[in-house]
């Protein structure tokens, strides 16, 4: 999809549109694809319009059958029409017929009507499903993500300084970054419970491990010992 999407970053709403039988599976499972996919909440949507923005194009062979030289001419109108002309268009072409600045009554048959995912939602549909993924991301959620991505680092680094799965360590986060500072001090305890830290935020000597890692394009130090 041309909009890209971090993994590990957490999205806020996943709405699906789907028969009875889908809405009953997701119902089922839902606290499992909240975890699997990262998601924060599943919503059950019937209305696809919602995320889309309408748009008209030119049905270039029925509009050359009655504009001949002037299909261009219409084509430009439309590509230079400002939102609300084109919400006005869209509204007539309901009608079954459209008029614009420089056309009067055209049938909405030379016409196409298009849709556009929003600039907040990735839409795919298959197998008469269809998945809308909001991804706005605000602070709460950057931040998650972040906190995220701190603790699968310091896992990696557990298992490089051959730490048991069970053992408990000593851990020191380092860092210039203001943004990861407030990671650090908004989720401590979470990072705790994760990572086994029974002592936190000391400076450590004669540590196991130490190593710079990047967490969202931000350097920090993260430094561990067995307790």
């Amino acid at each position: 999809n041309e909009k890209q999407i971090k993994i590990k970053q957490p999205l806020s709403t996943m709405y699906i549109i789907g028969d009875e039988n889908v809405v009953n599976a997701v119902n089922n499972l839902e606290s499992i694809i909240k975890e699997e996919l990262n998601i924060k909440n599943i919503v059950i949507e019937n209305d696809y319009n919602k995320f889309n923005d309408v748009y008209l194009g030119v049905n270039f062979r029925a509009a050359g059958a009655v504009l001949k030289g002037d299909v261009q001419k219409l084509k430009k109108e439309l590509d230079e029409a400002t939102n609300e002309e084109f919400a006005e268009y869209v509204k007539q072409y309901h009608t079954g017929a459209i008029s614009t600045k420089q056309f009067k009554n055209l049938s909405s048959d030379i016409f196409v009507l298009n849709y556009k995912a929003k600039p907040e939602f990735v839409i795919s549909t298959e197998n008469n499903i269809t998945i809308v993924l909001d991804i706005t991301i605000n602070e709460e959620l950057m931040y998650e993500g972040l906190y995220r991505e701190l603790v699968r680092q310091a896992q990696i680094l557990r298992k490089e300084a051959n730490f048991e799965i069970d053992e408990r360590i000593s851990m020191q986060l380092t860092t210039e970054s203001e943004t990861l500072q407030k990671v650090i001090n908004k989720f401590e305890d979470k990072i705790k419970k994760e990572v086994l830290v029974i002592s936190f935020g000391h400076e450590i000597v004669n540590p196991d491990i130490v190593k710079v890692v990047e967490v969202g394009d931000e350097n920090i130090q993260i430094t561990l010992k067995r307790a």
